[in-house]
């Protein structure tokens, strides 16, 4: 995946991904992740390469979900 680097180079970074409202500019949810996230153009589906066994690539593919706590 273009940008993502080797194996070592990713396991060097966490990731965070936050839902901001963008009237007030408040953090309304936040995420850390210690695997690489990125997206595939064109699509920009959120996705983390997966570990697999033989020479293909994988990903898991990503749904960010935001509910209302109660």
């Amino acid at each position: 995946m273009k940008g993502a680097g080797s194996s070592a180079v990713r396991r060097l970074f966490d990731w965070v991904v936050e839902v901001v409202d963008p009237g007030s500019g408040r953090v309304l949810a936040s995420r850390r992740s210690d695997v690489w996230l990125g997206y595939r153009p064109p699509s920009r589906i959120l996705v983390s390469l997966v570990d697999t066994l033989v020479a293909t690539v994988a990903y898991d593919v990503w749904k960010p979900t935001l509910r209302q706590g109660g």
